[in-house]
């Protein structure tokens, strides 16, 4: 985000220095070496085929050429498995939760769908919304431990518009969504 703001900021006829305090080049999409010599991403990112304003920037540098994009999957690991969790099907299978909390689950995955003003997700805070529409249980078993991996356990703050996002933004590239 930084140097795309400094690009941007340039092009305005800014004069733009960029600082990188890593040792090593690209911010949070940089890498970091683990102890055992493995080299990873430093923070989660990707690009889907949805991010019309990355790829229309990405087309702008003439590096659209470069962009591949795959089918995703998701899973969702619980008590040292993972269970696939790319459908609605799957959604109503998962074993951790009974029917009727797998049917909330499916609820609020298409709820989130259905939000055509996210303006009113704004003063609801995600852990409010999701128990809302999942309940008690599938918060508890789902989403909680999720936020609090994602927050590092700070999510209090955390508006509801944050997973309704990622909801409708993981929806958009999976099979049957338009995709190059």
């Amino acid at each position: 985000m930084g140097i795309t703001l400094a690009y941007y900021l340039a092009q305005g006829g800014q004069h733009v220095e960029v600082f990188e305090a890593s040792p090593t080049l690209g911010g949070l999409a940089g890498p970091i070496v683990l102890p055992d010599g493995v080299e990873v991403d430093r923070f989660y990112h990707a690009v889907l085929s949805s991010d019309v304003h990355l790829r229309a920037l990405c087309s702008e540098l003439g590096i659209a050429d470069q962009l591949r994009f795959k089918e995703t999957r998701t899973g969702f690991y619980h008590d040292g498995r993972i269970y696939s969790m790319n459908n609605i099907v799957e959604f109503l299978r998962f074993p951790p939760l009974g029917l009727i909390d797998r049917l909330r689950l499916g609820l609020t995955v298409l709820n989130a769908q259905r939000v055509t003003n996210w303006h009113d997700l704004e003063g609801i805070s995600v852990e409010d919304w999701l128990i809302k529409w999942s309940g008690r249980n599938t918060y508890e078993s789902v989403w909680r431990p999720m936020l609090k991996a994602k927050f590092d356990g700070n999510f209090g703050d955390v508006p509801a518009t944050w997973i309704w996002s990622r909801l409708v933004r993981v929806k958009s590239t999976r099979k049957g969504a338009s995709q190059k």
